[in-house]
């Protein structure tokens, strides 16, 4: 059972560098080293100038968790979403995306003198604390306090960002 987990986090760590960077062929993590992950982990060897087995020894193993987690941590972050005006977006409470994310790094920058602001993960879900500090962001701005980033809830935190957030 062991060696099924060893390969099963082999072939996630292979997936997310597929996800991220598309440099490798879409591993489907199943605990089985068959031939598509001993091609992955081969490309993968050559890539990072180890010598291109398909097999996976120490050396492809170290590189492989850290390439991996890089690459999960990419995939974790914002890609490119520029704050703009008029976005008619709602996010509410229960929503997750990298819209939330931003949403949430906005607030932390619009509410970081307020009083008593805990800042906010910025984990992209839409959760209670998030909920607060989009109430706290309306209260301020004296707008209807509904703790749903709606379109003017939005375009004034765009406002902020434009002017205080470069």
């Amino acid at each position: 059972m062991e060696k099924k987990i060893c390969i099963f986090e082999i072939q996630q760590a292979l997936r997310s560098i597929s996800l991220a960077y598309d440099r490798l062929p879409l591993i489907n993590p199943d605990g089985i080293f068959g031939s598509k992950t001993k091609e992955a982990v081969r490309i993968f060897q050559n890539d990072e100038e180890l010598l291109p087995t398909g097999e996976v020894d120490f050396k492809t193993w170290k590189r492989l968790m850290q390439a991996g987690k890089e690459a999960f941590l990419a995939l974790s972050e914002p890609k490119n979403i520029i704050p703009i005006k008029n976005a008619d977006l709602p996010l509410e409470q229960g929503d997750e995306n990298n819209y939330v994310q931003v949403l949430q790094n906005m607030l932390n920058l619009a509410l970081k003198s307020s009083d008593g602001y805990e800042v906010l993960e910025t984990d992209g879900s839409f959760g209670k604390e998030t909920f607060a500090a989009t109430r706290l962001w309306q209260r301020i701005c004296r707008i209807e306090e509904s703790g749903i980033a709606n379109k003017t809830t939005w375009n004034l935190l765009v406002d902020y960002h434009e002017v205080f957030g470069k």
